[in-house]
């Protein structure tokens, strides 16, 4: 528990300030005790966005909501309330210290094109900043693979809540492993589209995009670098397929790994100095790491006969991946210190296609569990999960947005 002073007059332009003493819940898992008070406004648009609000910070795990009409209400350490113009125009957010009946913080939104939700995003994400030090993620998204008709996969984006499911691409034909790029602006994915499986970039907001990679064979598995010049990803000829470095327009292309063996799966360590990547060379499916040049290579899984789909932990110290266990796939987490692994899922069905959030406190994820393929979102310790898609369409290969200021 770490105990901290806001003098939010000083700290954020803009916002009605008091001195106010808060305990937060970075580096602890108390929650804190919170009222949603009314939203003011045109009836849908109150009861939507305080619905968003209430929906956010829940799915945070920092808090708890404690009942206004009960004595239990004396516990609150913060009051949420807001006021909708009437023309929809704009949101008035405040954060209020129940006990001491001053104003922690207050927020003014404007509400461009009718986008309700992402104002309420924006409250909720200010709210967990001020009361927990963490900065929220309500405004991110997930991008990931959805089963289409005739056996065609598209790329569509969900909001972080499981709400606002959208189509990126739906062009009827197979695209795969997308890469969500560290500015949020682009995307890279393989396609079957000039039927062989070629890399292609698309920008997110004009739907603009191009081929990067069409070496015949597979050109898959994109994983960008923590600053966005470049790419690794996987080429094949024939039956082997190797790890390749390239920058992000396609050009100085460099095979990384020389084995006979299958190398695939490559994702970046947060300093951009390492890969970790899946191989067979040892006769089995395993997790290994080099340098990004393919020197210094390291095995790091030695437990179970399949480990693979690595993905490095945003503070670097953890990789999380997938693992046959009885009775079909599960995740888990590699702690890079110790060189001990931690098993996150023991649910049935296959658990596959871990990613982290940009905080690293949460890992979105597929699973068969319910029987279709669906997304979930977990805390990292593999605790709280949530359920994202519903059940009438196959999801997987989910990707975590950065968080961006504009989306």
């Amino acid at each position: 528990m770490i105990r901290f002073f806001l003098i939010l007059l000083f700290l954020l332009p803009g916002m009605a300030a008091a001195q106010v003493t808060i305990e937060s819940v970075k580096g602890g898992r108390q929650k804190i005790p919170i009222l949603m008070r009314s939203f003011q406004g045109p009836d849908e648009v109150r009861t939507e966005m305080r619905k968003t609000v209430q929906a956010d910070l829940g799915f945070t795990g920092f808090f708890e909501f404690v009942d206004a009409r009960t004595l239990d209400s004396t516990r609150a350490r913060a009051a949420i309330s807001a006021v909708i113009d009437d023309d929809g125009s704009a949101l008035h957010g405040s954060i209020m210290d129940p006990a001491q009946q001053v104003e922690i913080a207050s927020y003014d939104y404007d509400i461009t094109g009718g986008d309700f939700r992402d104002a309420a995003h924006r409250f909720s994400d200010d709210i967990v900043y001020i009361l927990s030090g963490s900065p929220g993620l309500a405004r991110t998204k997930i991008l990931f693979v959805r089963d289409e008709s005739g056996g065609a996969k598209g790329l569509y984006t969900v909001d972080w809540d499981g709400e606002n499911i959208r189509a990126i691409l739906s062009d009827g034909h197979l695209n795969l492993t997308p890469a969500w790029a560290p500015d949020g602006a682009k995307v890279l994915f393989t396609s079957y589209r000039a039927d062989n499986p070629d890399l292609y970039w698309r920008d997110i907001r004009s739907g603009e995009g191009g081929v990067v990679s069409n070496y015949p064979g597979l050109n898959t598995a994109p994983a960008w670098s923590p600053d966005g010049r470049k790419v690794a990803f996987v080429i094949s000829k024939g039956s082997n397929s190797d790890i390749y470095v390239m920058n992000r327009d396609g050009s100085r292309l460099k095979r990384i790994t020389h084995s006979p063996a299958i190398d695939t799966d490559p994702t970046w360590a947060p300093s951009g100095r390492q890969i970790a990547f899946t191989s067979d060379r040892s006769g089995s499916p395993q997790i290994y790491r080099m340098n990004v040049d393919g020197s210094d290579v390291q095995r790091l899984t030695f437990d179970k006969a399949y480990n693979a789909s690595p993905v490095w932990s945003p503070d670097g110290e953890m990789i999380a991946f997938v693992t046959r266990e009885e009775g079909g796939f599960q995740i888990r987490v590699l702690d890079l210190t110790d060189q001990e692994s931690y098993l996150l899922t023991v649910q049935s069905g296959n658990n596959e296609d871990p990613a982290w959030s940009p905080d690293g406190r949460y890992l979105v994820f597929s699973s068969t569990r319910t029987g279709t393929r669906r997304l979930h979102v977990m805390d990292a310790d593999g605790t709280n999960v949530r359920t994202l898609t519903p059940g009438n369409f196959g999801a997987a290969s989910p990707c975590w947005s950065p968080r961006m200021k504009s989306q």
